[in-house]
């Protein structure tokens, strides 16, 4: 008896001591899904989008948070561009502004290479239409817009900077307003 309740005291303080790092890490990732969620509730009731997924890489700190959603509308360049960037700028105010996210980060402030954001749009249509934009991926800074060929394989219409992107938007922007 005695020895079994030494055993189970020493069990303990193994598991105790040994567990230290995997807390910490299990602390990240609900830091981490609370995050995604904020965003992901927030660009589904602003833009009805729906979420797909989530994902994240980290090499001592977080390096990358990446989220994906699909929606039924149809997007052109135009118009695929500005809902990228809005889910994108939203991604990254959450992530910079949540303080305990923060020391979990590789590097603070994130920007757009330390993000994907995967947009699969036009679902319910496979039709292969070069005004009909299927994907669009933020990744590593660049914005790629996809479209089906006539085999249903997605092939890149248009590359942009992310820079670009933003830069574009807010021309478009401040032209709105001088009107």
């Amino acid at each position: 008896m005695k020895f079994k309740i030494f055993f189970l005291l020493i069990l303990n303080i193994l598991l105790i001591s040994c567990s230290k790092e995997e807390r910490d890490m299990h602390r990240r990732k609900n830091i981490e899904q609370k995050l995604l969620l904020k965003t992901t509730n927030q660009l589904e009731k602003e833009k009805q989008v729906k979420f797909s997924g989530f994902g994240g890489s980290s090499d001592n700190g977080l390096t990358m948070l990446s989220l994906s959603f699909e929606t039924d509308k149809d997007y052109d360049i135009l118009t695929g561009r500005e809902l990228i960037v809005y889910c994108a700028e939203e991604f990254l105010k959450n992530i910079n502004s949540d303080e305990k996210i923060k020391p979990y980060l590789k590097n603070y402030p994130f920007d757009s290479k330390n993000i994907k954001v995967f947009l699969l749009t036009d679902i319910k249509n496979d039709s292969s239409d070069d005004k009909h934009i299927k994907s669009i991926v933020l990744s590593h800074s660049n914005i790629i817009y996809d479209i089906y060929d006539e085999n249903k394989n997605l092939i890149t219409i248009h590359e942009e900077t992310y820079k670009e992107a933003l830069n574009i938007i807010q021309k478009q922007k401040k032209e709105k307003n001088e009107i």
